[in-house]
């Protein structure tokens, strides 16, 4: 009985460890520098970082498809960058507070190209 219990808790303390998720500064320097940060949903972070916060140029990745590589400023998509969307679609211009803000082009997955200027995430003209 005693045994059983013994294997029964090992069993447990296996398989939780290997469901843990961690997040966190996963290489380089997350601080100020430049570094890579794991997110607890799988999604990541490369790029540049100064009083820990996402400043300068980066690439955020998400376990769904979607991927922004540009400008960041206060952790936020701010500048010019180009986000990829998982059916293909790409938005191409400047961002402001995470949205799409200013110039841009957004080119869809069949081909078709929308370009014009963006405010808050909504085309304007």
């Amino acid at each position: 009985m005693r045994k059983l219990f013994l294997y029964i808790s090992l069993s447990l303390v296996v398989c939780n460890t290997g469901f843990t998720r961690t997040t966190g500064c996963t290489e380089g320097d997350c601080n100020n520098g430049v570094g890579t940060w794991t997110y607890t949903d799988k999604t990541t972070y490369v790029g540049e970082w100064t009083y820990g916060q996402k400043v300068g140029q980066g690439t955020e990745t998400w376990p769904n498809g979607y991927m922004y590589v540009g400008e960041f400023f206060e952790s936020k998509w701010q500048g010019k960058g180009t986000l990829t969307f998982p059916d293909g679609s790409t938005y191409e211009g400047e961002w402001f507070n995470n949205k799409m803000n200013g110039k841009g082009i957004f080119t869809w997955s069949d081909g078709k190209v929308t370009e014009g200027i963006w405010k808050n995430g909504d085309l304007v003209k």
